[in-house]
């Protein structure tokens, strides 16, 4: 199986980093493209002239891209192409390489939700819908995408759930340096939500970008917020801590987070919003600790830091019931992999 990746690769987190290593335990010649390599030549001006003119395609520099990607396909032949969040592509590119390569397989991947509600970036996404119907196989995350793409021309659909990317996170024996932590992006209505849970003196500490700037609560409460953590940085406090706490993208209405498996996979009890894919994979409070509104939140966080055993079997159960279902991303990549090939 040989394989063309193209996705955002600088951060040794992200979660593109994470497919493509789920991809090379998987096919036997991986290469692939870094998209950041192609950042739009006018830098932070080319970004804001972008959104001032709704133009997607000065966000980065397509043509090279796009150019990059079908030199790739001439030379290398690839039995699939594999495009990360391909908003950036143009379509004429890949109107030649399925012209040139009418064999080859094209998979679009992106987990965020076009339908959403983060209306003002609707216009992100105008050069992807012009390449839906152009793409073999769309891998979205949930099952109302599926249902959008088929009406603008999509013909496979694949529903994708993520698992434990067991390089980075694992079980690690760590003093407990943080009560619960929280690792997220400021953003809908997540700021009244600490700023609740602080109030009820929960000892949360938040790790992440544009809380400075979207809130005043690190200037109110500076202890307890710290500059964003990646790779390992990242891994180690979700091992430093004793619960963490797990919010969905409510703007982008999604049922689960890469930190569902990322706090799992580090044997931590996950304290998360009662979703229905939160309650269909684990059983609540012996494997997840589950929560409808932030009073029931802040409830459950200050009786289970009482108990720091029972806190532990939460997360070891849940690691356990993953790793027996094959929940890692290696596994539910082969999955997807071999249906692909078998159908072809």
């Amino acid at each position: 199986m040989n394989v063309l990746f193209v996705g955002d690769l600088s951060c040794p987190s992200a979660s593109g980093r994470q497919r493509l290593w789920a991809i090379q335990r998987v096919a036997n010649c991986v290469t692939h493209l870094n998209k950041q390599n192609y950042a739009n030549k006018l830098g932070t001006i080319g970004g804001k002239l972008a959104r001032l003119m709704r133009q997607p395609r000065m966000l980065r520099d397509c043509v090279g891209l796009s150019r990059a990607i079908l030199e790739s396909c001439q030379t290398l032949k690839p039995d699939l192409l594999w495009i990360e969040w391909p908003r950036d592509i143009l379509r004429d590119s890949i109107i030649e390489i399925k012209k040139q390569h009418p064999d080859m397989i094209i998979v679009s991947f992106q987990d965020d939700n076009p339908w959403g509600k983060r209306t003002d970036q609707c216009w992100m996404w105008s050069e992807y819908f012009r390449l839906v119907p152009l793409v073999d196989l769309h891998v979205v995350k949930r099952s109302s995408d599926a249902e959008k793409l088929k009406e603008l021309g999509a013909t496979q659909c694949y529903t994708w759930n993520h698992g434990i990317f067991t390089p980075l996170f694992h079980p690690k024996k760590a003093a407990i340096k943080y009560p619960i932590s929280f690792v997220g992006t400021c953003l809908d209505d997540r700021a009244c939500f600490i700023e609740s849970l602080l109030r009820a003196k929960i000892p949360i500490h938040v790790f992440g970008s544009h809380w400075k700037r979207r809130s005043a609560l690190p200037s109110h409460f500076p202890d307890n917020f710290h500059d964003p953590v990646k790779g390992l940085a990242y891994a180690q406090v979700i091992q430093e801590s004793q619960l963490c706490l797990g919010l969905v993208s409510h703007s982008n209405c999604d049922e689960w987070t890469m930190r569902t498996f990322e706090t799992i996979g580090c044997a931590k009890a996950l304290v998360a919003e009662r979703t229905p894919a939160h309650c269909d994979w684990f059983e609540e409070d012996s494997e997840i600790v589950l929560f409808s509104n932030v009073e029931e939140c802040a409830q459950k966080i200050q009786q289970l830091l009482k108990f720091p055993e029972k806190c532990e079997a939460i997360g070891s159960a849940a690691l356990a019931k993953c790793m027996a279902q094959k929940w890692t991303l290696d596994s539910r990549m082969e999955e997807l992999l071999s249906q692909i090939f078998s159908s072809d």
